[in-house]
């Protein structure tokens, strides 16, 4: 016996229908909720993510400079002794999601964003 078959020949009493409803509305439910985990913050965790990396990659550039030239934690490096083709980075960093650049600061330091929560 076909299960499709038994489900269009049984007569269903109310309170099997309501459980079936309920069961069918609980699965959908877990499908939404589990797509907008999945989907909804992901740009925004994203451009947060990429942001971090690059203060990660400024700070990696300033302790190179730093060692390289001899300095001290209170010395600040300028955005061209960092970036730039003689620089320890090609191209010059800015945030994904506000486009500004990053505050380098002394060697003791770490670099800053301007958007709140991108920070190291």
């Amino acid at each position: 016996m076909n299960i499709l078959h038994w489900f269009r020949t049984h007569k269903f009493t109310d309170a099997e229908q309501l459980i079936i409803m309920y069961l069918v509305l609980i699965m959908l439910g877990v499908a939404v909720v589990g797509a907008l985990g999945f989907f909804g913050n992901r740009p925004r965790h994203t451009a947060r993510n990429a942001c971090i990396n690059q203060l990660r990659m400024i700070e990696g550039a300033k302790e190179q400079w730093g060692l390289e030239h001899h300095m001290e934690v209170v010395n600040t490096p300028t955005p061209e002794d960092l970036f730039g083709l003689s620089g320890y980075m090609k191209f010059t960093p800015t945030c994904p999601s506000s486009g500004s650049n990053y505050f380098i600061g002394t060697l003791g330091e770490r670099p800053r964003c301007s958007v709140p929560g991108h920070s190291l």
